[in-house]
């Protein structure tokens, strides 16, 4: 199963949270500072307990740098 997610990253949110916007489109707030990718793996964190997969199951894919974002779901 590979599928794509859209995603808007907040960084610097006051609380970890994922809301679901529709079937592939997602916003997500983290706690982190967007430095050195630690947004992303706080990211990658929450996904991967939203859907109850392991974080290897994610790919970033676009947006490495951006606050949109696409990852694939490998698994």
């Amino acid at each position: 199963m590979k599928k794509e997610l859209y995603i808007k990253l907040t960084p610097k949110a006051s609380a970890n949270r994922v809301v679901v916007l529709d079937d592939q489109t997602l916003k997500i707030y983290v706690t982190v500072v967007p430095e050195e990718g630690k947004a992303n793996e706080a990211m990658i964190s929450l996904l991967a307990n939203h859907f109850n997969l392991p974080k290897s199951a994610f790919m970033l894919i676009r947006g490495q740098k951006s606050r949109q974002k696409v990852v694939v779901i490998t698994q």
